[in-house]
């Protein structure tokens, strides 16, 4: 008899375990000790909403850069954009009206250029800082990578084409870190944002298979090496995260792969990692050739522009919401 009971407690236990395993794989959420969560997120399972955004227009790119891997929106003057190139390039950042036009450019003197991938812009104390991410690493060798950032500067839109000179710049220099090992490790990365309700840097691995999302914890110092630290990983296939972005209030997030673009509206009790662990929308998005750069815009949608391709003309894609 006694046996028998021992035997019937075993069956349930095994039962309640495999029962919140599977609960576990259906939601893809998981934390381990150190707080870093784990979220497979199942694109399969969430149709495109058609109800918050809508395609709005597309403006042909003149003079393109090659390969256009991030984009801003001017904070100072909307409706100009900032871009820049991807590796191979030398430090410079583009201004472009929203019709298409380039308006002028940028040098940013003293730093040097790697693989530039993203670009945030965050206002701060009344004053809008861009940052610069230089963090590309495809071989994934570098020990260190680095976020440039500096004040917007500020310019006066006239009919010809203008050259100026961004003189101050402050280096972010960082390394991954992870629990899991002893030295800090290396990453590809091509996603950036600054989140402006903590200041705290946040960017995400491109990730073959699983993307982590690491934090750069407010204040950040521009004379030593700051660590940044696991967040938490994901999955999103079977796309690789090619970009992201903020609202200027902190309250909707944009993450982009080759192929789809999700959001989320966040509630700002929520930290960023917190909201990142709940389900998202995916909003519409018309495809590009190598769409690597998308960005939040003043009137309340996103922009997204891709990388240049000898049988497309290169666009401004521009979202509104309804």
């Amino acid at each position: 008899m006694i046996r028998f009971i021992l035997l019937l407690i075993c069956s349930i236990c095994c039962a309640c375990s495999s029962e919140l395993e599977d609960t576990q794989r259906e939601t893809g959420k998981d934390a381990d000790e150190d707080g870093a969560f784990y979220v497979e997120y199942r694109l399969n399972d969430f149709e495109i909403d058609q109800s918050s955004f809508q395609f709005d227009s597309s403006a042909v790119i003149l003079n393109d850069l090659e390969e256009a891997s991030g984009i801003i929106e001017s904070r100072l003057k909307p409706n100009y954009f900032y871009k820049h190139n991807d590796s191979g390039s030398d430090a410079r950042l583009y201004l472009y009206a929203a019709n298409g036009n380039q308006a002028g450019q940028f040098k940013l003197e003293g730093i040097t250029a790697i693989d530039y991938e993203d670009i945030a812009i965050n206002t701060e104390e009344g004053k809008d800082y861009i940052y610069l991410g230089d963090f590309g690493d495809n071989k994934e060798k570098r020990k260190t990578v680095s976020i440039y950032r500096f004040q917007e500067p500020k310019f006066t839109v006239a009919q010809e084409y203008f050259r100026d000179t961004v003189n101050t710049i402050d280096q972010i220099e960082y390394q991954y870190l992870d629990k899991d090992f002893e030295e800090a490790v290396s990453y590809n990365c091509e996603a950036l944002f600054v989140d402006p309700i903590s200041r705290n840097i946040y960017v995400i691995t491109k990730g073959k298979s699983i993307a982590h999302l690491y934090k750069i914890t407010y204040p950040y110092s521009f004379n030593k090496i700051n660590d940044a630290h696991l967040c938490g990983s994901f999955t999103i296939p079977p796309n690789q995260i090619t970009a992201a972005d903020i609202s200027a209030d902190g309250k909707e997030i944009l993450i982009k792969t080759y192929e789809h673009v999700l959001y989320w509206r966040r509630d700002l009790s929520q930290s960023v990692e917190e909201i990142l662990q709940t389900s998202f929308i995916r909003v519409p998005y018309l495809g590009e050739p190598q769409g690597e750069a998308i960005c939040f815009i003043s009137n309340g949608g996103y922009v997204t522009v891709s990388e240049q391709n000898p049988s497309v003309k290169t666009k401004f894609n521009f979202y509104k919401p309804k």
